[in-house]
Parts: C-alpha cells; structure tokens; sequence
C-alpha cells in the first residue's frame, strides 16, 4: 500500500499568487501506480495553520489548522490576509512565516470518487506588502516508503521510512546524520510496526 500522489507532486502542486496560497494540480497525468488521470477530476480540501502555533508558549512544535477551503477541478486557493488577522497571527509573523498544510484530496469517478488520501507538509514564505512568495521548506519528517501488513503478527501494520532519497536537512541535521543517530546505515529501509485497532 503505497502514496497515490508524491509528496514532489504536492509540493509542486502549491504555488503563490498576489495574496493568496494556491493548489493547482495540473502537472498530474499519472498516480504513483501508474493509473493515468485528468488533473481537473481531483477534489477535496486544504487546511492551512501557522507552524508551529504559539512556539513560545509550547514546549514542543504543535501544528493546529485554522482555515479551511474546498479544492474543485484540480484547483483551489486560500487567501492568507487571514492568518494575519488580530487573534489569527499566533506567531506575529512580519516579513516571513510558515504555516502547515493537510490536503485531502479525491479523484472524481464515474461510479465511486477514488480517494487519494490526506497529505500534511509545511510551507515556507516571504511577504513584501500584500505580495506572497513560497520559499524552500524544510522537510522534518524521513519519508514513508510503504505501508505493509506484517503476515506473521495479524492485526500490526508496518511503516517503512526510506533514507535512500535525499531530503532537505531537518533542522541543520542531515538524513545521514539522523540516520546515524538512529544506529542506521543509509541508504537503508527502517521499519516500525503500529498495531491496528
């Protein structure tokens, strides 16, 4: 069981416009099983919340949504004035900020939609005046490679995390050295189990 989209094509799909944030699929003709698709069918919903929310306060990095907007054919935006509303800008962002992102997302089917599935990443930005521009985000998280179901234990899931593909440094630390860290030896497959309720 694998992702139906990539996360190279989530983050290509986000792209910046005057004022607003804005998910245009049109560069999709292929699902990562190689099912051919018309990037106008594809549907659902995006969440947007500063990241992390109130980071001064929390000792951790906690990400909260706090806007919601529906995506039709392949396409759907969000207007970020609303993160900077009094009450709404928990970081005081000025210049520059980040803010999480959750698509939810369907293709559109004669019979029964076909469900892509949920995809959370974060987005880097500039802003000068009312003008927004998407910066290179850090990934923080090592990428699952798939999801298994474990056939010796009924009832545990598997997650594999590859550290074969590159990814940007998380927080000045790179995949090679977490790998280390977590006594690995890139480019290598970890596997965590998760039991299903």
């Amino acid at each position: 069981m694998k992702n139906l989209l990539s996360m190279d094509q989530i983050h290509r799909a986000v792209k910046a416009d005057y004022n607003l944030f804005m998910w245009d699929f049109k560069h999709i003709t292929h699902l990562e099983n190689g099912m051919t698709v018309n990037p106008r069918r594809f549907s659902g919903f995006s969440y947007i919340g500063p990241y992390p929310l109130e980071s001064q306060e929390a000792a951790y990095d906690v990400k909260r949504f706090r806007r919601k907007s529906g995506i039709w054919g392949g396409w759907g935006e969000i207007p970020m004035y609303y993160l900077y509303l009094p009450g709404k800008n928990a970081e005081d962002w000025g210049s520059k900020g980040t803010f999480a992102l959750r698509l939810e997302l369907w293709y559109e089917m004669p019979n029964q939609d076909l469900y892509l599935g949920k995809y959370d990443t974060f987005v880097s930005f500039t802003r000068e005046k009312n003008n927004y521009f998407k910066i290179p985000s850090i990934n923080r998280l090592a990428p699952v490679s798939t999801l298994f179901f474990v056939p010796e234990t009924p009832g545990e899931l598997g997650i594999s995390y590859d550290f074969s593909r590159a990814i940007l440094p998380v927080r000045f630390m790179s995949v090679t050295m977490m790998a280390k860290k977590w006594g690995l030896t890139p480019p290598t497959v970890l596997r965590s189990r998760t039991r299903l309720t």
